[in-house]
């Protein structure tokens, strides 16, 4: 059908990069501030992210902060045992 390939998600559909073995890394749920509900912020399994507003004047959260610095090591770490 037409426009199919625009109604799936990319991360169900996959990427040009998957055939050449790229790994998609998301956010474990062992992120310490992943299922933190007390404050409005970006974040979720697929990845850190954060929440501005149309004007940008919204600036990252301490925590959001927080999630893309435990990604960040967590690729690290896993690019690690992959090019051993």
């Amino acid at each position: 059908y037409y426009g199919d390939e625009l109604a799936r998600p990319m991360y169900v559909k996959g990427s040009y990069g998957d055939h050449h073995g790229m790994v998609v890394v998301g956010l474990p749920y062992s992120a310490p501030d992943l299922g933190d509900i007390s404050e409005v912020k970006g974040g979720s399994p697929l990845g850190a992210a954060c929440i501005a507003g149309p004007d940008g004047s919204r600036q990252p959260s301490d925590k959001e902060m927080a999630l893309a610095f435990f990604q960040g090591q967590h690729v690290a770490k896993l690019a690690r045992k992959l090019s051993a």
